[in-house]
């Protein structure tokens, strides 16, 4: 499992990112980097529009033969987004990966706030704590388990079925758990839906009767043999891990233990009181 381990001191390569232009204007990364820069105690940074063309790569590799860098800090996009790209350019130039660190600065400075100070000190404290991380060293080992195949979702709704079908269609066992007494969650409510709102007068329209849309797939469901419907149920407890899950689902007459794989929850939204905002309340004389 992932862990802390103890490491000497990392000499670091922090990029700032100029690729975003509202990044840019909100934090200018490359006073950030001059700010940041401190190669006394071994962290260089730099901003340069190399690092987003084409010769990035050759320019990082000057960068760390210049640093001697044993680590990368990028500050710019989610370690989810573009976590593989980056640890795969470390790699070209012999860093490993479990010494990249990045470091989202557009999605937690620039879309949190718009005050240029603000980001500013968000970014330096971010910034800072993934110099630390790399120096505390976390171990990013993959570790492979053995997952079982069954899949429980949560919630009998439009996703719920849609997930199920999908699922099921690709050759796992489904359990699909709905606390109601029939499918379709809140769209099955619906009288009518957008854009035709009602049906044709020789029949079903599959745009806007709810018949139409919903009786098909809910079919599809129940008929399907890899899923298995769990009406007026709830899950009550849910123990284990990644892979391996123990669900405990109360039905009306009996009390089971499920064993899956992964948990889809798709448990629906919340229903929005239109009268908290006045132009969209039915009694706004504009409405």
């Amino acid at each position: 499992m992932p862990g802390l381990r103890k490491v000497d001191r990392l000499k670091k390569l922090l990029l700032l990112l100029p690729c975003d232009e509202e990044m840019e204007k909100l934090l200018d990364t490359r006073s950030l980097a001059e700010e940041m820069d401190d190669p006394e105690n071994w962290v260089f940074a730099r901003s340069d529009p190399r690092l987003c063309g084409p010769d990035r790569s050759d320019y990082i590799a000057d960068l760390v033969k210049e640093t001697e860098a044993q680590a990368i800090i990028v500050g710019g996009p989610s370690d989810r987004t573009h976590g593989s790209v980056w640890r795969q350019e470390a790699s070209f130039v012999g860093i490993p990966p479990d010494r990249v660190e990045l470091v989202p600065l557009v999605q937690q400075c620039v879309y949190v706030t718009d005050e240029k100070d603000a980001a500013r000190r968000r970014a330096k404290i971010m910034i800072e704590s993934a110099l630390a991380r790399v120096d505390t060293g976390i171990d990013r080992a993959v570790e492979r388990v053995k997952a079982m195949q069954a899949v429980l979702i949560i919630g009998g709704g439009v996703a719920g079925m849609q997930a199920a079908w999908d699922l099921a269609d690709f050759g796992r066992q489904v359990y699909l758990v709905e606390r109601t007494g029939e499918l379709g969650g809140r769209a099955h409510q619906l009288s009518r839906t957008y854009p035709t709102q009602d049906c044709k007068p020789d029949g079903c329209c599959p745009q806007s009767c709810r018949d139409c849309q919903f009786t098909p797939r809910i079919d599809l469901v129940t008929s399907h043999p890899l899923i298995e419907l769990l009406l007026e149920s709830e899950v009550k407890s849910v123990k284990g891990g990644i892979g391996g899950y123990q669900i405990e689902v109360h039905s009306p007459d009996v009390s089971r233990l499920l064993e899956v794989g992964a948990i889809v929850v798709a448990t629906g939204n919340v229903m929005f009181d239109a009268e908290e905002m006045g132009e969209l309340s039915p009694w706004h004389p504009d409405v």
